[in-house]
């Protein structure tokens, strides 16, 4: 009984644990999320409507993040990770939370200046893990 609540883990393999444990919570959530989105397929077509997007749905958000999202992919390689994370964060935080006054731009650019920079320090001088 009590081998029941041991673990044992090789150092070699070790460092899959984690991605794997994530791996299936992702998994789970996206069978979850896909029995929710059929379901509510099922609807729309019983009121005989395409209910693909929601209506009104912002359209600059939703392309806009996916051409961030890419672009940051592309900034990685011919960056490091510092500077594309800086960048493409105040870009996000922009686009999500407006450049509408000065107060939301400067608030957008401490956010981007000090999570990428806290994240590099912590993982690549604490922890010794190295960034793209």
């Amino acid at each position: 009984m009590s081998d029941l609540f041991k673990i044992n883990i090789t150092y070699s393999t070790s460092h899959m644990l984690f991605p794997k444990i994530v791996l299936g919570i992702l998994a789970i959530l996206a069978v979850t999320i896909g029995i929710q989105e059929f379901k509510k397929k099922k609807e729309c077509k019983a009121k005989d409507k395409e209910c693909f997007f929601m209506e009104g749905f912002d359209k600059l958000k939703l392309f806009g993040t996916l051409a961030l999202f890419i672009g940051y992919i592309f900034a990685m390689e011919w960056f490091s990770f510092l500077p594309a994370s800086i960048v493409f964060m105040m870009l996000f935080n922009l686009l999500y939370a407006g450049w509408h006054s000065k107060k939301s731009i400067i608030v957008s650019a401490i956010i981007s200046i000090v999570t990428p920079t806290l994240v590099w320090y912590i993982f690549g001088i604490v922890f010794n893990i190295t960034l793209p």
